[in-house]
């Protein structure tokens, strides 16, 4: 009995009839808008290497690096790393990117980005993260930004601690 439900589990009927009737399940509808949230990830990284390009000739070091987009623990993001701050942007494939802040001397902070579509184009909507379970906090408010205001203030941030203490308060209280 239990070798003829193992050769079930594994397909060894005869004909391969279970082979047959297993198929792999469909992908998940990401949604309207993952096409659009691929698009600001690209435009960021875009803008953010624009910005990393050193001053002052060939030998000069950046003030920050920008990964290429790679598969992380939490989706498909890239990363920013500077002196003071390390910034994960990371598309969650659920319509909207996740941007995560690390400092040494700012501490750690999170916060969404979504965006509304407008005609043939979008605008980036920033919004502070929930706070974790347990914590109060009023509704975070939300603001509509650009692609070219998220970079620079994600490249002051990685490369001046006051730039990401000022990210990590932004991004805490919601404003």
């Amino acid at each position: 009995m239990l070798r003829r439900t193992a050769a079930k589990a594994f397909g060894a009927e005869t004909g391969g009839e279970v082979a047959a009737r297993v198929r792999a399940a469909p992908r998940k509808d990401q949604g309207p808008f993952q096409p659009v949230v691929e698009k600001l990830l690209r435009d960021l990284q875009k803008e953010l290497e624009r910005r990393s390009a050193p001053l002052e000739g060939p030998a000069a070091t950046p003030p920050f690096t920008v990964s290429r987009p790679r598969s992380l623990p939490d989706g498909i993001g890239i990363v920013v790393e500077g002196k003071a701050a390390s910034i994960r942007l990371v598309d969650t494939l659920g319509g909207f990117l996740r941007v995560f802040i690390e400092s040494p001397s700012a501490g750690s902070a999170e916060e969404i980005l979504s965006l509304e579509v407008r005609g043939g184009g979008y605008q980036p909507v920033r919004k502070a993260s929930p706070p974790p379970a347990g914590l109060a906090r009023r509704r975070a408010a939300f603001e509509f930004t650009t692609v070219g205001e998220l970079a620079g203030r994600y490249a002051r941030a990685a490369s001046d601690p006051g730039g990401a203490r000022e990210l990590c308060r932004r991004a805490l209280e919601g404003s």
